[in-house]
């Protein structure tokens, strides 16, 4: 197994992931720089310089084992979850590590629980990133259900 090529695809991820923090940076913007405009700025940035480290210095490959697509599946979904805390440990108030940690996963595995006592409280910014969390993870399990388990040979999967 190529590890070079499972962190290649894997800074992928972080970068779509950085982009949708982006996003919810502008969303803050545009509600008036708003408390969590700096935390997910930040939190883009430092998502983006870590997704770009493999692609900097990885080439780009066109075969990948199902080995190396069974990590990089395993692996995306875990450093998202990580990176996917950033904007909550640094925005700060109710998150704790073990709180941001809840807030990403249930996100990312589109339960949408929460241990917050009032969601619509949260900044614009911030609830914009706790919703598009969610979409990032509906399109992963879509995603899964049409790449990778076709690939398994166990199932046919037609999107009509």
């Amino acid at each position: 197994m190529r590890v070079e090529v499972v962190l290649r695809y894997i800074g992928v991820v972080m970068l779509f992931i950085a982009m949708f923090m982006l996003l919810s940076a502008g969303i803050s913007y545009v509600s008036g720089v708003d408390s969590a405009f700096y935390p997910l700025l930040l939190s883009s940035l430092l998502t983006a310089l870590l997704g770009a480290f493999p692609l900097i210095f990885v080439g780009p490959c066109t075969q990948i084992t199902n080995k190396e697509g069974f990590c990089i599946v395993v692996g995306a979904w875990l450093v998202a979850c990580v990176v996917s805390m950033f904007p909550y440990l640094i925005w700060g108030g109710e998150f704790t590590l073990v709180n941001a940690w809840f807030e990403s996963v249930s996100g990312l595995t589109t339960t949408g629980s929460t241990v917050l006592n009032d969601v619509e409280a949260l900044p614009r910014g911030l609830q914009f990133w706790r919703f598009s969390t969610t979409w990032i993870g509906g399109m992963g399990v879509v995603m899964f259900a049409l790449v990778v388990l076709p690939s398994m040979g166990r199932s046919k999967m037609m999107l009509s």
